[in-house]
């Protein structure tokens, strides 16, 4: 992601988006999966809903073979700067209840990452975070037991102390 010739910035040339398609969709997702049998953690069918809607959402992508959605690369460049030490915003100018989810196993935010922002909330009244076992980074997709259910029931609770 970073500049050949200067590695302390973004690469320019990279573009505006990448293509996904139906397997690009679904590649992280079944990697961070811990079962050879996807189908125990995501139902089919819920999986399919989202590849249908995710490539009907790019009016483009039926001109692809195979169909793709163009993905922007914003948060490429965000992963980026981070990688090098540069915040993305302030959190401490964050001023209200804060709730931070993330899944186990989730590929893309780790545990430091929750405590690194935790400990930047300094101006938000009160902070909570929460490591869901087991859950995904699609776990807003998942099979409620694998943390569907627990997401949906954080943010309820959470927005009901409100």
């Amino acid at each position: 992601m970073q500049a050949k010739d200067d590695p302390q910035h973004f690469d320019p040339h990279a573009g505006g988006y990448r293509l996904a398609d139906r397997n690009a969709l679904l590649r992280r997702w079944d990697a961070s999966i811990p079962s050879s049998d996807k189908t125990v953690w995501r139902d089919s069918a819920v999986a399919e809903a989202y590849v249908r809607l995710t490539l009907e959402s790019d009016p483009t992508s039926s001109r692809r073979k195979p169909p793709s959605v163009r993905i922007p690369i914003g948060y490429l460049r965000d992963t980026c700067d981070l990688s090098l030490g540069r915040l993305l915003f302030d959190a401490a100018r964050i001023r209200v209840p804060t709730l931070i989810i993330r899944g186990e196993l989730d590929f893309w935010s780790r545990p430091a990452d929750l405590d690194a922002l935790r400990r930047d909330l300094t101006n938000a009244p009160s902070v909570r975070t929460v490591t869901i076992p087991g859950g995904t980074h699609s776990l807003f997709l998942d099979r409620p037991d694998h943390g569907r259910a627990q997401l949906i029931s954080e943010l309820i609770t959470f927005l009901k102390e409100q």
